[in-house]
């Protein structure tokens, strides 16, 4: 009804009010490539594996956007990156973009506080989906409900103008 009336906008067309719709989306990628190679920044959402071989060696990413109404481009993105424990983290990357002030602490079921800061860089607007950056990870026993969770961390995530985001919009 709101879109119906011009209350509220619908920038996608997807028929849900753009103020009811998260703001910024931070997403984990598992891959089998060395991250290091590859492009920082996407036009798409990366596609992710669903599942690896118990006791292989793959990666982490993560990938954020700030695609909501009002884009002026993320300035720091800040997670806390939970799974369960038949899978290990062993080393933590930064990439290119979110490097000033970069953070994460290896623990047992997750890396606490993951990420860094653009600035003074500017943020992460073009293209649509920048890299935050990507933990080396260990799959050990076999588990089919191993679930990879992000939440904000502490230190948040933050966008050009707009300061750090409500959680609610993540």
């Amino acid at each position: 009804c709101d879109i119906a009336s011009g209350t509220s906008t619908d920038v996608n067309s997807n028929g849900i009010p753009d103020d009811c719709e998260p703001d910024i989306r931070v997403i984990p990628v598992v891959t089998l490539i060395d991250p290091y190679g590859t492009t920082e920044a996407r036009n798409a959402q990366p596609s992710t594996l669903t599942e690896v071989v118990q006791g292989s060696a793959y990666y982490l990413e993560i990938w954020a956007t700030d695609f909501g109404a009002v884009n002026t481009g993320l300035t720091g993105v800040y997670v806390d990156v939970n799974f369960c424990s038949a899978t290990a983290a062993s080393e933590l990357f930064h990439g290119n973009i979110f490097t000033t002030f970069p953070l994460g602490t290896i623990q047992t079921g997750k890396v606490d506080e993951f990420g860094g800061s653009a600035l003074p860089h500017g943020g992460g607007i073009e293209p649509q989906w920048v890299r935050v950056g990507w933990i080396r990870m260990t799959s050990g026993v076999a588990s089919p409900s191993c679930a990879i969770t992000l939440t904000p961390a502490t230190n948040g995530i933050g966008a050009y103008t707009r300061g750090l985001i409500n959680p609610a919009f993540i």
